[in-house]
């Protein structure tokens, strides 16, 4: 689902909470790949892993999860997550 779709509904992501861990060094001009993958739907929240390479090497140099939690954009308040957006995100 695109942010976009997200916006057009009057909702939008907050990151409540990062965790990161360096395995290894990024330099200026590298080109990375990342990987994520929604491990846990709550309420109103989701956690989101992710994996970030070097692409020349393949090698891993970080991973971690974000929390975010959905939100009204006009008031900020959290909301629940409609059924229709955990259906598309569950496996």
């Amino acid at each position: 689902m695109a942010m976009s779709a997200f916006l057009e509904r009057g909702f939008t992501w907050f990151v409540k909470s990062v965790h990161i861990e360096h395995k290894r060094p990024l330099f200026l001009g590298d080109t990375i790949v990342v990987k994520t993958q929604v491990t846990e739907i709550a309420r109103r929240e989701v956690t989101v892993n992710f994996e970030i390479a070097r692409q020349e090497v393949g090698k891993l140099s970080a991973d971690g999860y974000c929390v975010y939690s959905m939100v009204d954009r006009t008031t900020g308040r959290a909301l629940t997550i409609p059924p229709d957006i955990i259906e598309t995100y569950s496996i």
